[in-house]
């Protein structure tokens, strides 16, 4: 169950020239300064700065250039290293093979442009800046609403059973009344 009520504070990230970069209502990746006032940001930003990314794989200057057009749109400073630096903890890491925790870029992607976007979306979901529809927890659920505890079945087999002899002498008695009506018609 998603809570559509109430509005959640978005992540953001606060970006090296303190503007801000969050998903607006539109489901948009926006940056700006003046926010709208039913804009409802988290306090704190959920990454600050340049976001360090390691780029191991013979693709280095594809994913650079892919790197630079989400710069010159969101103005988000990359900062790109093609060794790794064991005083650094990378946000992405760029890499041909399948390991864990690393990005794999698909060739497809390479070749038909569609890198950025990828991109993009890859640092939406990174930083879960479109978290608004969250499926609540099952403690969420049970704040939410009160629950209704059920009585034993030997109480509700009973009362089942007073219902069903109350609905058939209503039926009878008025079956009864309509036959009435009609002999004293007829």
């Amino acid at each position: 169950m998603i809570d559509t009520v109430q509005k959640q504070p978005k992540n953001y990230i606060e970006l090296t020239n303190k503007k801000k970069l969050f998903v607006n209502k539109a489901h948009q990746l926006t940056v700006t300064t003046a926010f709208r006032p039913d804009e409802k940001l988290k306090e704190q930003p959920i990454h600050r700065g340049a976001i360090d990314v390691l780029i191991e794989t013979k693709n280095k200057n594809i994913i650079q250039a892919a790197l630079n057009a989400l710069t010159e749109v969101y103005q988000i400073e990359f900062l790109i290293d093609e060794q790794p630096k064991t005083s650094k903890k990378y946000v992405w890491v760029f890499t041909d093979s399948n390991i864990k925790d690393k990005v794999k870029i698909a060739d497809e992607l390479l070749q038909n442009g569609r890198l950025p976007e990828y991109l993009g979306e890859l640092l939406v979901n990174h930083f879960e800046l479109d978290a608004d529809q969250k499926p609540l927890s099952q403690q969420q659920l049970q704040a939410l609403f009160k629950t209704d505890h059920l009585p034993n079945s030997h109480s509700s087999s009973k009362e089942s059973s007073v219902s069903k002899i109350l609905l058939f002498l209503f039926i009878t008695m008025v079956g009864v009344e309509r036959w009435l009506a009609f002999q004293k018609n007829a």
